[in-house]
């Protein structure tokens, strides 16, 4: 009885273990997505739309047609 006692006191303390390892990295990424406070998560929202807009040219020119406008480069258009 001591020993199925012992081995079933050490499987708890291994699943612990294992369950607070995980916990951890659990509360790593939610921190990593969800920064403590804004002014973090604001600058890295204005990078990523840095980083995926880099190559557009925001002051390209537009002329108009009929009602509407269109791009003067017919690479925008499309």
């Amino acid at each position: 009885m001591l020993v199925s006692l012992a081995l079933t006191r050490q499987i708890v303390e291994l699943q612990r273990a294992g369950e607070q390892e995980a916990y951890q990295k659990r509360l790593e990424a939610h921190g990593e997505r969800f920064p403590p406070t804004p002014k973090t998560v604001i600058a890295r929202r204005l990078q990523e739309f840095l980083d995926l807009t880099e190559d557009v040219d925001f002051d390209a020119k537009l002329v108009p047609a009929g009602s509407k406008m269109r791009f003067a480069d017919p690479r925008y258009q499309e």
